[in-house]
């Protein structure tokens, strides 16, 4: 066991030079109860700034409702706006504009069941991962993780702290056994959904190199705070497929 190989190997160590370093944290374990001290200072931080936090989740979630409804609406009214463009655009103009507002519209369609088809995937992926551990409230968890993860590299974050959170309250307890087993749930899914997801869904919908995925959402993020992170793949995608698009038209008509 732990504590016999223990027995055996402390009698090696004295003599050393570190000797008053390490024996401390051997025995008896006060290197788990330090960790476990450590743990707590943090989540006593992110505590005392829950009422922040608790604003910005809510700002959050207020634009997971208003954003894909209002790109729903989009969407489904797409003939009709597409028409009353249409109607101001002069005749030069008439196919290059037809013809991009027909891109958009099938780029921001696949981005939307991209999206829609990732969302379901985590939620499912979390979800499962927190009823194995045995979390009570898996299903809510599991849907805010789904969605907050349209918002790239912060929503992973935002699942996180809201399963230490309800494991906290759960057990009323706040200790490495507690914590990291929904760590590990959400370091998993986030793994399956970077590795398989991600490329497979996402990437495919939307056709945009990672790196300038990555400037699009910082520039995003600067400029318009987390409604800029939210909407900065999109924004790009449709602004590619704009230039793509005007570009081929520009040359065709110079021919």
């Amino acid at each position: 066991s732990a504590q016999t190989y223990l027995e055996e190997i402390l009698p090696m160590l004295k003599g050393r030079d570190w000797e008053d370093e390490i024996l401390p944290m051997l025995k008896g374990r006060e290197w788990i109860q330090a960790a476990n001290q450590y743990l707590q200072n943090v989540v006593t931080i992110l505590l005392k700034e829950t009422p922040g936090l608790v604003g910005q989740l809510l700002s959050g979630l207020t634009l997971f409702i208003i954003v894909p409804f209002a790109l729903f609406f989009f969407l489904a009214e797409g003939r009709t706006i597409k028409r009353a463009i249409i109607e101001q655009v002069p005749n030069r103009y008439f196919e290059l504009i037809l013809n991009l507002l027909h891109r958009i519209d099938r780029q921001l369609g696949s981005y939307m069941r991209g999206m829609v088809l990732s969302v379901i995937i985590v939620s499912i992926l979390s979800s499962t991962g927190l009823y194995i551990i045995g979390l009570e409230h898996f299903l809510v968890i599991g849907l805010l993780a789904g969605l907050a993860n349209v918002i790239p590299y912060m929503g992973p974050a935002i699942g996180i702290i809201a399963g230490v959170v309800a494991a906290v309250l759960q057990y009323s307890a706040l200790s490495f056994g507690v914590v990291i087993p929904v760590i590990i749930v959400f370091a998993i899914v986030q793994l399956v959904d970077n590795v398989f997801v991600a490329p497979m869904v996402v990437g495919r919908s939307v056709n945009l190199h990672p790196l300038l995925v990555i400037f699009a959402v910082f520039v995003g993020s600067e400029l318009f705070g987390a409604v800029g992170m939210l909407l900065a793949v999109p924004t790009t995608a449709v602004i590619k497929v704009s230039v793509r698009t005007i570009y081929e038209g520009w040359r065709s008509y110079s021919v």
